[in-house]
């Protein structure tokens, strides 16, 4: 019998097609995979003259990983949320946090994350959307990240932009859906006497079960998982069961605000796809016109044969025949080239390319000029802040936290100190580029701020009371990721700046009393000193 809440949920589909179809059209995907990312295209994608969009893509995605989550770089701190300070010292808290930092660290290196990744980077960088699938393989006991083709999933969001229907559309053929499914593969599938080769179309499901009620899959985790024989036209759920986290990760370029569609848009891909388009066409071009200029055309008298064209070659021609090249103009090879060149440094900052370079250059420099310091944390930084803030909570906060979860649930992290039992762990990004723009948000505006609190202190230099110095450092070190340990707490270094104050304090007060006590005394001494020979008073007492 069909599961009329499974019933329910393929009845979504066709509504999900046709917002992939408007994305996909929308933002132009055929052309933008053929230039860009060419990995997902077919034996009937046209030949290129170009390879810009693969070279910037490459690019950009590579230093992404380098500058912001790549294996060789430190990249995230593991945390306990809601921590008193008592808390925070505790060195066994400490410890566990630092313990399941590095087994997600490990979890990543022995798995194929970093090479998914990058593909996954990839084609958010073209397709404004990518989509990655996270589970765990019991027999090979590792976590398994794959990056899926946009193409063949549908999304739906909701309201709040929580991913809450995921489906994804596949052929398997007899032996792929048997181990799939095992003993659950539809008897008319595992048919040994049907023909092996023939695919059978399925659709992976990944439901909200309070959003959609669904029926039918056993457990009580927050999320179903199933698949449905779209060949067999049964809508029973097969290899059903229940998560309580949700096995798909969506990272949307940017949202656009005016649609409804639960798809991203705004990508390099979609938004340099016709500068890509006319490079091809000019470089194409290009290559023709350099080709004839090197080796023109001929013009020859008919049945003229054997012609030397190669340096210091010699034709030998009959009486009354004769040939000449064709002259071409070389002027305009050299405005194509121009106008090539405009194009290139237009989609290197569409791709980012040279935010990375500066970036790049700047740290490795270990000392950035004013204008670096300047590019760097304040415009461009920010010009990113809008992908890569959707590039954290989409992305890579969820793959960590489904990490954490697969850890949890398989009991391989450590035993956690009875102080934290039952409390949330955060993540916190600690790499380079993440420094990087939490300085160009914090430092940058403090920075201008103290600039001018000195330029008027030089006026009224009550002013610098204004300014809390310890909340001062303590921002900058949050920034800069220093250790807590190497700093003074804040209300310890008010408490000892309130008692140096009064030190101070007490300090002066005991010196304008020993400096009375000393005036007092001196004037006591002058007030009983015999007067001087010849002075009034001496004439007074004399009389």
């Amino acid at each position: 019998m069909e599961n009329e809440s499974i019933k329910r949920i393929m009845a979504y589909k066709s509504e999900m097609t046709n917002d992939r179809i408007h994305a996909a059209t929308r933002g132009k995907w055929d052309k933008v995979i053929r230039f860009a990312i060419p990995e997902l295209g077919n034996a009937k994608t046209p030949d290129n003259y170009t390879s810009e969009g693969q070279l910037y893509t490459r690019q950009v995605s590579e230093a992404l990983q380098g500058w912001a989550y790549g294996s060789n770089i430190d990249w995230i701190r593991i945390a306990v949320k809601g921590l008193d300070e008592e808390q925070q010292k505790d060195e066994a808290v400490r410890k566990w946090c630092q313990d399941v930092e590095q087994l997600i660290k490990e979890t990543f290196d022995n798995s194929h994350f970093y090479q998914e990744a990058l593909l996954f980077t990839s084609i958010c960088f073209n397709l404004s959307t990518a989509i990655m699938y996270i589970d765990y393989d019991r027999d090979a006991g590792e976590v398994i990240f794959k990056t899926l083709d946009p193409r063949q999933c549908l999304i739906r969001f909701s309201r709040a932009q929580r991913l809450r229907l995921f489906m994804y559309e596949e052929e398997l053929d007899r032996i792929d859906a048997m181990e799939q499914f095992g003993s659950e593969c539809p008897k008319e599938i595992s048919d040994e006497t049907l023909n092996a080769k023939r695919k059978w179309k399925f659709t992976h499901v990944v439901a909200h079960v309070s959003t959609f009620d669904v029926t039918g899959i056993k457990g009580d985790g927050e999320w179903a998982e199933f698949y449905v024989c779209d060949s067999l036209k049964r809508m029973e759920p097969i290899s059903g069961r229940r998560l309580s986290r949700c096995p798909v990760v969506v990272w949307r370029f940017k949202r656009n605000l005016q649609s409804i569609s639960s798809w991203g848009c705004a990508s390099p891909g979609e938004t340099g796809i016709t500068d890509l388009m006319s490079i091809n066409s000019m470089q194409k071009s290009n290559d023709i016109l350099a080709q004839r200029i090197a080796e023109p055309p001929i013009t020859a008298t008919a049945g003229l044969r054997n012609i030397n064209i190669r340096p210091s070659g010699v034709t030998y021609l009959n009486r009354g025949e004769d040939f000449q090249f064709k002259q071409f103009n070389a002027n305009g090879q050299q405005l194509i080239l121009n106008a090539i060149t405009l194009k290139q440094e237009r989609l290197k900052e569409i791709y980012y390319v040279n935010f990375f370079l500066i970036f790049q250059q700047a740290l490795s420099a270990g000392r950035r000029t004013a204008t670096e310091s300047a590019l760097i944390d304040d415009e461009k930084t920010q010009n990113m802040s809008s992908f890569s803030s959707n590039l954290v909570v989409e992305f890579l906060e969820p793959t960590i936290y489904a990490v954490y979860d697969i850890l949890h649930e398989q009991r391989l992290l450590p035993q956690e100190p009875d102080s934290i039992t039952g409390m949330e762990v955060k993540v916190d990004f600690v790499s380079q580029l993440a420094v990087s723009q939490l300085r160009a948000s914090k430092l940058t505006p403090l920075n201008r701020v103290l600039s001018l609190v000195f330029q008027f202190a030089q006026v009224d230099p009550t002013l610098l009371r204004k300014l809390d110095w310890g909340g001062i450092v303590d921002t900058a070190a949050q920034v800069e990721n220093v250790d807590t340990d190497m700093l003074t707490s804040t209300e310890e270094y008010n408490a000892q700046q309130q008692a140096q104050a009064q030190a101070r304090a007490q300090q002066q007060d005991i010196e304008n009393q020993l400096a009375m006590l000393d005036a007092q005394g001196k004037a006591y001494k002058n007030m009983s000193a015999a007067p001087e020979a010849g002075s009034p008073m001496a004439s007074q007492q004399n009389q």
